[in-house]
Order: structure tokens, then sequence, then C-alpha cells
């Protein structure tokens, strides 16, 4: 291990300073060339992501205020700073249900319970270098954009050995996913299964069969895949979305509930049981994901003026109509310099203006005064047709609807 470390750069993150220091003493003492950089929040650690590579990072889960470890780790990897050479392992003192499976999710290399041993990190972050570091030519490759050269590598990577195999195949799926590739996400996934039985392999056969447009055998895939880990929680999203594919809406509907009651912390699940109560008018339990998609977006800082507006279109429903008011209020301020911001704030008004008895006539002649002057990208015109024909108005919901034909 000593001679491991003493060329590889980390990144402690923890908001609590003594277990900066313990965590640090401990990694010098296993053979750090020097003392690892320390962060003490999610935002202080993106900006040393921003700014250097680094090999290792040991992260808290709980950060304090702002992200968590999970919605740090989600936002590295969308940005880039976390690769498939990085080895990221996530520290927590939470021992809840909620809190593990929420740390699983993110996928972190290891997840480690306080407190923590010198033994127990270098045991596991030994593990964990094993498998990353024979990556560490193909991260450099996804970085340089050069998707062609990284199947290469992983392709000579299974030739000649190196690496752990089900890793390589697990990206060379994931790569071959990305270019909608299904003949090669399915080479790479059967492969994977003839030495072991594991969920993402199933999934990864599911999301084939999507590309090719059998939504019914990807249902199968995906519901194998929770056999095999009923807490592979990618595999019920999935799961949902066949099911909604095929028109089985109340089916979807139940196995987001569940998934949710599993993992609460997915901004993305939220967003779509959200949507899908609406259509099915479960308006509390649209309400309640709603909320959850506001809170989860603004921590993580992926919200978007939309969501507010469906919390306040839910609340409307829901008999809650000075909730909805206040919500449209708040996005009036959280979203104002946005540059849809004029938009969603009318699709708001639109969809409650019956529940809080405001100027229908008023409001929609300022819609129209808003489409002379410009036209809104599809998202919100496709969200302009729904309000319109919520309030009855199906006549401007079918021009709408026309002019973006």
């Amino acid at each position: 291990m000593n001679n491991l470390l003493e060329r590889l750069s980390v990144l402690i993150v923890d908001d609590f300073h003594a277990m900066r220091s313990n965590l640090s003493g401990m990694l010098v003492s296993m053979g750090a060339r020097q003392e690892p950089d320390v962060a003490a929040n999610a935002q202080d650690a993106l900006s040393q992501l921003r700014a250097h590579h680094y090999d290792i990072i040991l992260c808290d889960y709980n950060l304090g205020g702002g992200m968590d470890g999970q919605q740090l780790l989600e936002t590295a990897r969308r940005e880039g700073r976390v690769g498939v050479g990085t080895a990221f392992l996530m520290i927590t003192a939470e021992n809840t249900a909620e809190m593990v499976m929420a740390a699983l999710e993110s996928g972190p290399d290891a997840y480690l319970a306080k407190p923590i041993t010198k033994d127990l990190l270098a045991v596991r972050l030994l593990r964990v270098l094993r498998r990353r570091l024979p990556l560490r030519p193909v991260a450099e490759a996804l970085s340089r954009q050069d998707q062609s050269g990284a199947r290469h590598l992983l392709r000579d990577m299974l030739e000649t050995g190196r690496g752990q195999r089900a890793d390589v195949l697990r990206l060379q799926a994931v790569l071959a996913l990305e270019d909608g590739d299904a003949d090669s996400v399915e080479e790479a996934a059967r492969a994977a299964l003839e030495e072991q039985e594991v969920a993402w392999a199933h999934v990864a056969l599911g999301q084939a069969q999507e590309i090719r447009g059998h939504d019914d055998r990807a249902e199968a895939c995906f519901r194998k895949a929770l056999e095999v880990t009923p807490h592979f929680m990618s595999a019920h999203d999935c799961l949902a979305g066949a099911l909604e594919r095929q028109g089985h809406r109340q089916e979807a509907f139940k196995v987001l509930i569940g998934a949710v009651a599993r993992s609460a912390r997915s901004l993305a699940r939220q967003r779509h049981l959200g949507r899908l109560s609406m259509e099915l008018q479960h308006w509390d339990q649209a309400a309640s994901s709603w909320k959850q998609a506001v809170q989860l977006g603004q921590s993580q800082g992926m919200g978007h003026p939309s969501d507010p507006v469906w919390l306040a279109h839910a609340l409307a429903q829901h008999g809650q109509a000075r909730a909805a008011a206040t919500c449209l209020k708040q996005m009036r301020i959280d979203w104002r310099g946005h540059d849809e911001f004029p938009w969603w704030e009318r699709v708001g008004l639109i969809l409650v203006c019956g529940e809080l008895e405001l100027d229908q006539a008023a409001i929609l002649d300022a819609l129209d005064v808003q489409l002379s002057r410009g036209q809104p990208s599809a998202a919100v015109r496709s969200a302009l047709i729904q309000a319109l024909s919520h309030l009855g108005e199906v006549e401007r919901a079918e021009m709408l609807h026309q002019e973006n034909l």
C-alpha cells in the first residue's frame, strides 16, 4: 500500500475538522506522499475537483447544509470530474435504511460506516484501487472524448486479462448504450451473466430491448434484475418506464411508489412519480413528489422553474389553494432570473387560476401578447397545451398544438 499511495492524489470531504484530520493522518501513515487535500462541504469539494484531478476521494455522506455526499458524487460525475479511474469511497455515521440506500444508489466504490479504523480503510481502499487503477487509461481516453479509443482499450483489457473482467464488461455495456448499439450492449451483458448473475447485466439486456423497441421484452429483463437484486434502483426506474410506454400507467405508478419507499432521494424518480401521479389524478402523491423534487433540485443545483409550477398545480388540485399561491410566489423569487421564467410563470397561473379565483381572461390575454412576441421551447409549449386543456381552453390548446406541427 505504501508504494501505491505515494503516487496518488487524495481529496477528503467532511464537514468535521477532526474527521478530516483523522483520515488524513491515516492516509499519511499508510504511505501517502503528502497530506491529502481537504474540503469542508460539497461546494468547496466541487471547486477543488474542477481545479485538480484526484485519484482517490473519501467523502462523508452528511455534509451539513447544501449537497450531501450522494449529490456531490452525482454532480461530479455529470461534470466529468469523477471518472471510471477514480476511487470514490463514501463514509457515514448514518445507519438508517434510507441513508444507506441513498448512499448505495449513487454507486460509490465502497461504503464505510463510522467509526473507521486504519486497518479497515486500508483493506477497502486497496480493494477499490485494484479495480480502478487498471481503468485509468480508459478514463483518460473518455476525458478526451475519445470513445473509440476507450472501446479499443476495453477490448484489449478483456483479451489480455487486465483489470476486473466484470468492471470492463459493464463499462463496455455503458459505452455501447450511449452509442445506441443494442447488439454490443447485449454481447457485454450476456458475457457477464455467463460468469455471475448480476442485476446490472439484466438491466442492460432490457435497455438493449428498449433500443429495438421491444418494451415487453425489456420489462421481463427488468423484472429479472429485481429478482436478482431487489434494491437495484435503476431496475425499478427502467421497469416503470417500460410499463408506462406499454400503457400500464397504474402498474408503473405502483412500481415507482415502491421505489420511492426504498430510496426517495432521486430527483429524476420524484419527477417521474410526480408527473405520473398527476396523469392518474393521485393529487396527494403528486404534491408529495413535486415537493421532494423542488427540495432535491435546490440542494443538487439541478432545479428547474417547472418543478414549483407542477407542485402548485398538484396542491391546488388537492384543495390547498393557499399553499399553491405561496408556492408560485416563492417560484417568482427563486427563478426570476431564469430564461424561461416568464413562460413557466404563465403556465403556473393558467393551471391554478380556477382554484385561486384569478382573472382568467386577463391571464389568457397576457398569454396571447407573450406568444406574439416570441415562441416558447418545446417543453413549455407542451406544458401550455396541458394547462390550457385543464382550464377548458381546448381551442386555444389545439391552436398551440397546430402551430408546433
